[in-house]
Order: structure tokens, then sequence, then C-alpha cells
């Protein structure tokens, strides 16, 4: 039987951890053969003789100058093309160098445990985006192993020190500065021992490296100084300084002073002193002192109100870390009894472990997300803040529980209300709890075929955020009118992973959904005045043909009622690139008008239907007449066939009517009165509308609406994307369902 561990997948090092059996507790697993440490460094050597080494063979290959040497590569998780090249000119991405270390890191463990891994959580920076997750995922599976979750950094380091440090009420700021990333995330012990990620931010190019470039200038400059050495363009000398300026910021962590000697410059040496270093780095430390102070801004929380500073990454060692965040907390220090290089390992092996209690939070369908993510942090700062935060005490692994939050919002490209530009709107906001789900409705041109949808992470313009994909929609039923209704619902799972669903109408099935890249194509489009789309030719113009009962039945108040909400019909389509035609029908049919874009032709023509002018009966049917009218027309074709009663020879109208169908000439018959609803069904190729004379205006109000009458409501499909309008006039709504999640688990 194998184990679930927990793994560190990091920019400087990796670790791994599992949970010993014996006594429930998190322990670190050995994941390097050749180092007596418990975490590996993050880093692949590509051997002339065509061999590869990982970790600690790696880095001591590096600090010797070998070639072949990646590191760091995590910083371009995510990325399509090569961040390293092999001393044979192959390119090599972020994704290809983890799996290759995450391949090590399984092996050595299941190595030094004696024991198969049967699962694993790996843990990524809080502020990863969705592909930079995707991609590790990837690079996992590649690596022959079972991704349980993803989860992030702090929220892993925060499950290994509460289940240690329990006490409910407290608000613990996790500071995560590792060699490549930085995160700050806020954490509210809560009732039940439930572990809430309140909100969090980050940047996952910054990070102990960049301490360690600093320190490498520093040098350079104080060659030049002291000593009148220029080693900048040395490529030998430089690789020298990069290589050693970790372990000189090492050295500096403890002792106030470092002897800097430069290999291959004789006795030339510089000494730098802990001084010098905070101050060439101060603008580094300030950088992450601001994030830290946005995201209590955001969250509405003060310096005073958080209990602990949790302090995790390796480079939380160096003493200017503890001395800048003491200040903030005003002279309280922040928690040091955690090992700052396990914490995220042992934290992982804890979610590895446990059931995941975290609720999928459905938000309300058309709401607002953003004032419902307010209202929960709001309440969670009033529990923890009116509440006395409780003695600190060991809690069992199975009684520990936990609900993350997504640090980027999720947004869509919509065109704004004024119809000049693209904007992006959020859909989910930042530090919304994780799983999650929303969903939107709008209204669709079912003739497009397909549905794009543009999914953006973050709350800025569209050229500030960071491009998910494009979620290509088909499978869409042309409906006969042709605005249908698209439900489309958005949602993050437990690992902060986007998901799209798009349902039709009232469907119950969703449709099938391709990604595609978001090219460069797309962002410069986005960055121009939005165009609307210019109206098609008049060959390709709707029309409507609306064929009207004369027979004698319709003499009095019907005739003139009808002819009423016909003239008002014309209205909702002005401006509109659509042509309409009048015909009476009784013992034969006669035109009044034919199809013309000429509106007040139109009324005049409606003006001129008089009951009897084409015989008192109902031996004729229109649909012969309208047949030979539209059949060769480009665009949309409707007729519009209002009856009050049984004509006489059905058989013929429904086998007439069908050749319209054939036609592509969509029939909507409208009865009242006396007229046989299963006649007019038969003849129509949409929902029959069966009204009473007097709801005549309302009945063609629907009518005009369904095909799209006004702008309003209407998307637009210009160059092939759809893009919904920020503000819809009476705008469908909205409904959720079940999650990709949430049907993945059988739910």
């Amino acid at each position: 039987m194998g184990i679930r561990v927990g793994i560190d997948l990091g920019t400087t090092y990796s670790a791994v951890s599992w949970i010993n059996p014996k006594t429930q507790q998190p322990e670190m697993i050995c994941s390097d053969a050749h180092s007596d440490l418990m975490i590996t460094p993050s880093e692949v050597w590509f051997r002339p003789d065509g061999s590869v080494l990982c970790g600690a063979d790696a880095k001591e290959a590096f600090e010797n100058g070998e070639v072949g040497v990646a590191n760091t590569f995590k910083r371009f998780m995510g990325t399509s093309g090569p961040c390293f090249y092999t001393a044979d000119g192959e390119g090599k991405t972020a994704e290809e160098l983890s799996a290759i270390l995450l391949r090590h890191l399984k092996e050595q463990a299941e190595r030094h445990i004696g024991q198969p891994i049967d699962g694993a959580v790996i843990t990524v920076p809080a502020y990863f985006e969705d592909e930079p997750r995707a991609s590790t995922r990837s690079a996992a599976e590649q690596a022959g192993l079972h991704v349980i979750d993803i989860i992030s950094e702090p929220t892993a380091a925060a499950l290994n020190y509460g289940m240690g440090h329990w006490r409910e009420n407290a608000l613990i700021l996790v500071y995560d500065l590792g060699g490549g990333t930085f995160d700050v995330t806020l954490v509210a012990m809560g009732k039940d021992r439930n572990l809430i990620t309140m909100g969090t931010m980050g940047d996952h190019r910054r990070g102990g490296r960049d301490w360690d470039k600093a320190l490498a200038d520093l040098i350079v400059r104080k060659l030049r100084d002291e000593l009148g050495l220029s080693v900048e363009d040395d490529l030998e000398v430089m690789n020298e300084l990069t290589a050693g300026a970790e372990e000189w910021k090492q050295k500096l962590t403890k002792s106030p002073s470092v002897r800097v000697r430069v290999p291959g410059m004789g006795a030339a040496s510089v000494t730098v002193t802990r001084e010098e270093f905070d101050e060439a780095t101060e603008d580094l430390l300030e950088q992450t002192g601001s994030l830290c102070d946005h995201l209590l801004e955001e969250l509405h929380v003060s310096w005073g109100q958080v209990t602990d500073v949790l302090l995790v990454g390796g480079s939380t060692r160096m003493p200017q870390v503890s001395r800048f965040l003491t200040e903030r907390l005003r002279g309280r220090q922040p928690i040091a009894h955690v090992n700052p290089d396990q914490a995220v390992a042992m934290g992982a092996a804890i979610c590895a472990n446990i059931a995941r209690k975290a609720d999928l939070v459905a938000f309300t369908p058309g709401g607002d997300a953003k004032e419902e993510v307010r209202r929960r942090s709001a309440s969670l700062l009033q529990q923890t803040s009116t509440s006395v935060v409780r003695p600190s005490q060991t809690i069992e692994l199975s009684s520990i529980r936990f609900q993350d939050a997504v640090a980027h919002a999720m947004g869509i490209v919509l065109v704004n209300a004024e119809e000049t530009a693209y904007v992006n709107e959020t859909i989910i906001p930042a530090n919304a709890p994780v799983p999650c789900k929303y969903s939107r409705a709008t209204l669709f041109d079912s003739r497009a075929g397909e549905m794009e949808i543009y999914v953006l992470q973050g709350s800025g313009p569209i050229d500030c955020c960071t491009v998910s994909a494009k979620y290509v929609a088909s499978g869409i039923t042309r409906t006969r009118d042709p605005l249908c209704t698209m439900h489309v619902q958005y949602s993050y799972d437990a690992g902060h992973m986007i998901h799209v669903q798009v349902r039709q109408d009232d469907g119950t099935e969703d449709l099938p959904l391709r990604k595609e890249p978001f090219t460069q194509e797309d962002i410069a489009r986005f960055m121009l005045p939005y165009e609307k789309p210019k109206a098609p030719p008049a060959s390709e113009a709707m029309a409507i043909v609306m064929a009207i009962d004369v027979s004698g039945s319709m003499d009095g108040s019907p005739i003139r009622l009808a002819k009423e909400a016909m003239e008002k019909f014309t209205y909702d389509f002005e401006g509109m690139n659509v042509a309409m035609g009048v015909l009476m029908v009784s013992n034969r049919c006669a035109w009044t008008c034919r199809p013309t874009q000429d509106l007040e032709k139109v009324r005049a023509g409606i003006r001129k239907v008089r009951v009897g002018a084409t015989g008192g009966g109902n031996t004729d049917n229109p649909f012969r007449d309208i047949l030979a009218e539209l059949r060769h027309r480009r665009g949309p074709k409707y007729a519009i066939v209002l009856a009050d009663g049984a004509w006489l020879y059905q058989s013929k109208a429904i086998e007439d009517a069908r050749k319209c169908h054939a036609a592509k000439i969509d029939v909507i018959g409208m009865g009242f009165g006396d007229a046989d609803e299963a006649f007019m069904r038969a003849i129509s190729t949409v929902d029959t509308v069966m009204t009473t004379d007097a709801q005549l205006g309302l009945s063609f109000g629907k009518i005009a609406r369904s095909l799209g009458a006004g702008s309003g409501a209407a998307l637009s499909t210009a160059r092939g994307g759809l893009f919904q309008r920020k503000k819809q006039d009476a705008a469908p709504k909205a409904r959720s369902w079940e999650t990709v999640m949430e049907l993945d688990k059988g739910g």
C-alpha cells in the first residue's frame, strides 16, 4: 500500500513530506540521495554525456561553473516557449524541467521511505494564475504522480502551523518569501477548526534570488570603487559571483559582515557588511511591505488587528525581514518557531491526508459577487475582532478543515455600455472563497454557430490582466427565433483552476467547449475602439411577411385591432436592416405591399387591408405567395400568419407551409378567436402564439423582441468573436447548475 505526500515545488529548493502513520504528524522525507538536508535544490544538470542529474549534484555543478545547469525555471511556469537551452541547443520549457525535478523527488522519496507514492498535493505560489497552475499539474503527471490537489503555499504553511498551534479567532498574516516568489496571505482560525483564507496577494517574480542579485551587484561596485577592478564584462567572474551570492547572503544572516574572495582574481577581496546589504536591498523589502499593506487595506484590516505574522520561505531568515515586520507589528515579533523551509511541504502532506471539507460557494446568479465576498470578509472580521483569541493547542489531523481564497479576479471581455470600447468586467472577484461558481445569462444570435468567451484574470484594464484563454462553445442549436438565451457558468475549483460551462436556453446538458490560445491579435484588437458590426447588404436583410386573414369573421374589432398591432410592430424595427410585406388571404391572396425596407410604405399597405377584399371565405392559403416572394432572399426569412378561424383546406395549407419550412422560411402562426390551435401548430416552425384580439399588440411585441427588434439586448458577432454588452435591456434570468468539479465527483 502506498502513501500520500505533500510536495513543495520551490524556485530554489523543493521538499517532500508525509504523515507518519504511527504519530499522525507530518514529517519530512529525504528527497536527495547526495544530501543529508531535508530540502532539495531545484536544479537540473544536463551533463555532456547526455545523462541528467538533479538536486545537490546539479547545484554543485553550477557552483563549479559547469554548463548545462537549469535553475529558477519555476518563474516561467505557464509560458509556452523554452526558458533554458542545453549545450547542444535543445530548448526546455519550465514544465519539462519541473517534470524532471518532480520525478527525481518522487523516486528519491520512495527509496527513502520504502513505499510507493500513491498521490501528492503539490504547492504553488498563491499568486500563480490558471496557466502556471495547470502547467504544474501537467508536470507532476508527466513525472508519474497522481495529483490529489494543487494548493497555495501560504495556505499549506498555515495548515501546518494550525495543526500544532491552533488558536480560535486568531488572524494570521502569512509572509512567504521564497527563493523566487513572494506571497502574503491573511488567514483566520475560525470555529470548528476551520482555517479560512480571507485574501492573498503576491508577486511570483520576486524572491530571494533578487536579494542574491542585489548582493552580487553590491560586490561588483565594491570591487570597482575599492580595488579599481571592473569585472562586469568578465563572464567567468560574474558567474562565480552569481553562484556564490546565496552562500554569502546566508553568512550575513548569521554574521555582521562577510569577506568575499573572488575566484580567479588572486588575493583580491572585499568586505560586505550586513548594513550595506540591507541598504542595497531596502527597496525589495519595501515592495513586499507595500503588498502587505495593500492586502490589509483591501480586507479593511489594520496591522493592529493581525494576531501574528507567520514567516515562510528560507529568505525570511534574513534579519532585515523580522526587523521590518516587527516595526509593522509595533514591537511584536513574528512567529519564528516554524521551520520556514519545511512548513509548506508539511502543510501539503496534511492536505493530502485529510478529506477536503470546503463547501462549494454558489454566488447568486446574475448578482453582485463582489458584494457577497465583501460581506463574507466583514462577517469573518467581525467574528474574530469581537471574540477572545483562545490559547494555542494541538489538534488532530482528522479535525482540521480549510477553505482557500483565489488571488485573482476572473473577468470577461465585454463591450461597454456606450458601445465604444472593450472592457474587462469582473465575474468572480479576487479573494472569493474556492471552490466557487457564478453564472450569468445573455442573449445570443444562434445563427452565429459558435460562441466565443474571452476570460481574463485580474480586475484592471484588459492590457493589465493575464489572459487565461479563449473558450469556444459549439453545438448550438439554431433556433427559429434568431436570439436564444445562453447560460454561461464560471467556476474556480479548489486548486484555483478556471472552468467554463455553457448551456442553451433551458437545456440540461453542457455544450461542447474547447479552449483556444488567446493571440496577440486578440489583445491588439481589444486595445482599439469598438466598431459596431456593419449592417449586411440589402440582399441579406431580414424579411418579414405579415399574412392576415380577411375573411368575414374578421369584420369589426378583430381587423381594427390586428391592423393597429401590425402597424405598431413595424416601429419596433426602425433603423434595422429589415424588409416587410403585407399579404391579405381569404378565398385568394393579394399583396397590399410587397417586402420593402421603406417602412412607411409598409404602414400604408397595412392601412389598405380590408375585410372581404379577397373574398369572404377561407378557401386559399398564403404559403405559395410567401414562398415565391422569399425563397431567393439570402437573409433571415419569416412569415407571421394571423387567423381567427378554421381554414377550409387545412391539409393543403399544411403541405404548402412545409415547402416554406424547407426553404428556411420560419412561420409564426398567430391564432385568436376560433382559430384551430392544432392547425396553427402544424403550419408553424416556432411556438404558436394563441392570443385574443385584445392582446394582439402584446403578442406582436413579443414576436418583435424574439426577432431581435431594437439593438439593446442583441449581441455583437463582429469579426467572428462574441462580446457581451456590459449593459443589457431586459436581460434574461441566469441560473446555475452542477459544476465540472461536482460532476467529476459524481455530484
